[in-house]
């Protein structure tokens, strides 16, 4: 796709409801927010009680307003569907409070450039943390795509086999948060016209866009993108490849 919307992706995509919001302590919601958790201290060398105190105070200056913008949501919906809906709006301010906290503490240590790397060391211990817990058995046999893989017979300027391992743990990953209510439906694929030098992963209905695109409009340090986080750990941790990664919403009104 791109940043004004692929038609002919529109035309192909057809959506497939979100299951449920998982909150039970083994769902995939509780989980990334736990290893969010986990990893903030080390990364901003901080006191873990500290930390949780710092999310303690995000949570009170922006709970107003993430109630706020609740009410406004209640239009006809059916009771199950007003509680299915609160269940997401609460995640979204749990994963922004948290990536706001994390953030402005980072924020308050650094700066420029090493404000920026640190934000994607976060970012990168958390999508291993993911894998390792949501995907710990995950390689190559895992990978899956509904396109064609690229030609077996062009040597790519890097290890496939690893980038393959790295994608099957992403796969793993994402089947889990899909089955928790996280995500709606995902792909990746490696165009074949681009000679297996490009990888996308496109989501549908991640509920945490609403504190993704916050983030994003207040330019903050961290996104708390759970999809982004996967891919540097992935290709950092364990394909080991050098990358550039572009990310981008899209609006499903102008893919239609």
């Amino acid at each position: 796709g791109t940043r004004i919307g692929n038609p002919v992706l529109g035309a192909l995509c057809v959506p497939e409801p979100l299951k449920p919001l998982d909150l039970s302590e083994s769902g995939a919601a509780n989980i990334v927010l736990r290893l969010a958790e986990e990893t903030a201290p080390a990364i901003l060398d901080a006191n873990p009680e500290a930390v949780k105190q710092q999310v303690r105070d995000v949570r009170k200056l922006v709970g107003p307003a993430f109630s706020r913008a609740a009410e406004g949501r209640k239009v006809a919906m059916s009771e199950e569907d007003r509680l299915e809906d609160s269940k997401r709006q609460n995640y979204n301010m749990d994963i922004y409070t948290r990536m706001r906290a994390y953030g402005e503490a980072l924020s308050e240590k650094k700066s420029g450039s090493a404000l920026r790397e640190s934000a994607k060391k976060f970012d990168q211990a958390w999508g291993n943390k993911m894998m390792t817990t949501l995907a710990p058995n995950a390689d190559r046999k895992d990978f899956k795509s509904p396109f064609p893989a690229p030609d077996p017979s062009e040597r790519m300027p890097y290890d496939e086999e690893a980038l393959l391992d790295a994608l099957g743990a992403i796969c793993v990953t994402l089947d889990k948060m899909q089955e928790g209510g996280l995500i709606g439906h995902w792909e990746i694929s490696i165009p074949e016209d681009d000679y297996g030098n490009v990888v996308t992963i496109a989501v549908d209905d991640d509920i945490s866009i609403g504190a993704q695109v916050l983030a994003k409009e207040q330019n903050q340090p961290l996104g708390g993108s759970t999809v982004v986080a996967l891919v540097r750990s992935a290709m950092n941790d364990r394909a080991k490849i050098s990358y550039n990664l572009d990310t981008f919403f899209i609006d499903p009104s102008t893919t239609k």
